[in-house]
């Protein structure tokens, strides 16, 4: 049983040391499609029956976990009551909402000292 459990951890680590270096390869060849695509003045790219397609927009961003601000955050989106439902809070979640309109304006207006809108550019593959 012991050499089992080995067995399945020498893989687990093998295959996360794989992920770790797909996920380096993967990001520097986005960045390089990104400024090729850029070059080109292209937002599609089709390989084969695939189609990757780039998109960039602005986000809104507020303070991570580690941010000092970011309890003045949560303190503020819990005291409006908008946000009651959700039983983690969720900073992704919250500029999303932010940015789609789903907040209050007297909210929003509370949140806007602590918003940084950030540009993110995104690859999806369309099959």
């Amino acid at each position: 049983m012991a050499n089992k459990l080995q067995d399945l951890a020498i893989q687990y680590l093998y295959w996360q040391e794989k992920e770790e270096k797909a996920q380096k390869a993967l990001n520097s060849l986005k960045e390089e499609i990104i400024a090729e695509a850029k070059k080109k003045k292209t937002k599609r790219i089709k390989s084969g029956q695939t189609q990757i397609i780039i998109v960039t927009q602005l986000e809104t961003r507020f303070p991570l976990l580690d941010d000092p601000q970011r309890k003045e955050v949560e303190k503020i989106v819990k005291a409006s009551g908008e946000l009651n439902k959700a039983t983690v809070f969720d900073i992704i979640k919250l500029g999303n909402a932010y940015d789609e309109g789903k907040l209050s304006q007297k909210l929003k207006k509370q949140l806007q000292p602590y918003t940084k809108r950030v540009k993110s550019t995104k690859i999806m593959i369309r099959k």
